[in-house]
């Protein structure tokens, strides 16, 4: 079972947010506050492992590196869910941010 705080936090399909895992890119299927989804599994961590991911936002017309440490809290037929071991707000509004530039019509 999932930990509660995973299912508090509004999920976001952002083209403008992705994951790397050691080096590599991975789908990502949704982002929150507290953590993240990604497409698959991945290679070499297992559930309940701690692992870094670095996530990247697509800002000022580059891809902006954000590194975050995580623990993967499931991995399932729907991908791999890792949680944030520090959440903040900051990301929470940045999120919120990036979502409303991404529904808005240009």
């Amino acid at each position: 079972m999932a930990d509660a705080a995973a299912t508090r936090s509004e999920r976001y399909d952002l083209s403008t947010v992705r994951a790397l895992v050691g080096g590599t890119k991975h789908a990502l299927l949704n982002v929150s506050a507290d953590g993240l989804l990604i497409e698959g599994e991945l290679f070499g961590i297992a559930e309940g492992e701690h692992c870094t991911i670095t996530i990247q936002v697509q800002a000022l017309g580059k891809w902006l590196p954000l590194p975050v440490d995580g623990r993967v809290i499931r991995i399932d037929d729907r991908g791999t869910a890792i949680n944030y071991r520090n959440a903040t707000r900051t990301w929470d509004k940045l999120l919120t941010a990036l979502n409303r530039r991404e529904a808005s019509p240009r």
